[in-house]
């Protein structure tokens, strides 16, 4: 068994392999503020209270300047049932304009500050809507985005307050209330994970965060250890073969340390937990052919999770396994990006979503990429190429004023020898290197404006 922290990041970026077919299904949605029916009478769940103060958050004592100490990591959640508002929620989240979490005063440097909210459902609703609802005590206007399970909404948030609203003084301060609605769909029994991001804009002051549901939703009783997602790992550390296979566990222990008792087809496994977020990996036979393998986890004599997986056989695990091609690509140059470069190579193919000037080239920040450059040294890049369909257009821009493209970074993945990213238009871009360059794969959907997603992949 191996056990290492996650990255800043998502959640583990090997854990969301098995899950690239549903990446392409994702879309930005907008806040909608129609009545909604069939809802519950009480939420599902609420954190603060809706009393037109911050005081019972993290932070609320003059405190918002230490946000990036406690908050701010997507591996950071706020759990329903187990976490408490006054030190696991904060009472402001900032935005890319904000120095003091990050941010720079004309946005260009984006921390992604993200704030998670993590639940388990034991049962969900089979129709209706959801109501997700942010109420502030004051605000400066920023974007919004909520991810729920990866499904991106956005909603602007009306400005009401200056500065001195984040120290607790709230006499020019104007509270609002803002509802993002999303399909009941878009919850799953399990474990759930709705995240908060100001994606443009500066702060905003909770007064509290609650979700309604449909009737049908039912939260699954608190324990100590969350279970948040299980999946297969491309390699195996048990030392590979024709019968060696992965199972790759996300998991939360709260406070104490804990015992996760892990079933592989009846063959029971107990593994060490320490507080906090983790991944573990456990080697297992391999499936048959064809076939799946019961896997079972306990943890304080309940049954958290039960599955059928499809564990393949894999090679034997590489340090390569482990590399990080995203380490040191936020606020970075154009020799420093995500691209499947060789040592010497003559060419090095990395996408790049940044205007000219001496910090160009790739940020990770962006959720959009303008092209493939081929040439990436000392502040240097050229040769960028970006397959597409529709118009011909010469150069790099949003929403059709150029040919740059959005993109879900959920679906981005690297590393050694690959770049994969999955575009909502009819392109795909895929990369490998070999010593003297790299070799691009490109996807295409049909030519229609319906058409879905598109993949691609550097190799």
């Amino acid at each position: 068994m191996t056990t290492f922290p996650l990255r800043e990041k998502s959640l583990a970026d090997a854990s969301r392999i098995s899950l690239a077919s549903t990446l392409i299904e994702r879309r930005y949605k907008t806040c909608l503020r129609k009545p909604c029916t069939g809802l519950r009478a009480e939420p599902l769940w609420q954190i603060g209270k809706t009393d037109h103060s911050a005081a019972e958050f993290a932070l609320a004592k003059n405190e918002y300047t230490q946000f990036l100490r406690h908050f701010g990591s997507p591996d950071r959640a706020f759990y329903v049932g187990l976490s408490k508002p006054e030190d696991a929620w904060p009472c402001v989240l900032p935005g890319p304009l904000d120095q003091w979490a990050g941010g720079a005063e004309n946005g260009s440097w984006d921390q992604m500050n993200t704030l998670p909210v993590g639940f388990v459902l034991e049962a969900t609703p089979s129709s209706g809507t959801c109501r997700f609802t942010v109420a502030t005590c004051a605000s400066k206007g920023p974007q919004l985005r909520v991810a729920v399970n990866g499904t991106m909404h956005e909603a602007s948030i009306p400005p009401g307050g200056d500065d001195a609203c984040l120290s607790g003084d709230f006499t020019k301060a104007q509270a609002g209330e803002t509802v993002v609605e999303f399909p009941s769909s878009e919850l799953r029994p399990g474990y759930n994970e709705i995240t908060l991001r100001s994606v443009s804009g500066s702060w905003l002051v909770f007064d509290s965060v609650r979700l309604d549901t449909p009737a049908g939703a039912k939260l699954a009783p608190a324990t100590p250890t969350v279970v948040r997602f299980v999946g297969t790992a491309p390699y195996a550390v048990g030392g590979g073969g024709d019968n060696t296979a992965t199972l790759r566990i996300e998991v939360y222990q709260h406070k104490e340390p804990g015992t996760l008792s892990v079933g592989i087809d009846g063959a029971l496994q107990k593994q060490a937990l320490e507080p906090g977020l983790q991944v573990l990996e456990v080697a297992a036979p391999a499936s048959p052919e064809g076939g799946t393998t019961a896997v079972r986890l306990h943890a304080a004599d309940r049954l958290l999770l039960e599955n059928w997986l499809a564990l393949p056989s894999s090679p034997a695990v590489t340090p390569a396994d482990y590399v990080d091609v995203f380490r040191g690509t936020a606020h970075s140059r154009w020799m420093i990006a995500p691209g499947p470069w060789m040592p010497f190579g003559m060419a090095k193919l990395a996408p790049d979503n940044q205007p000219q000037g001496w910090a160009a080239g790739y940020e990770y920040s962006h959720d959009y990429i303008d092209c493939f450059s081929h040439l990436h040294e000392w502040t240097m890049g050229g040769l960028g190429m970006l397959p597409t369909v529709g118009p011909l257009r010469t150069r790099p821009g949003l929403d059709g004023s150029g040919y740059s493209s959005r993109f879900d970074k959920a679906s981005e993945r690297g590393g050694v020898g690959f770049y994969d990213w999955i575009a909502p238009v009819p392109i795909v871009a895929f990369s490998s290197g070999t010593i003297p360059g790299s070799l691009p794969r490109n996807t295409h959907a049909a030519r229609n404006a319906s058409a879905p997603n598109a993949a691609s992949r550097i190799a």
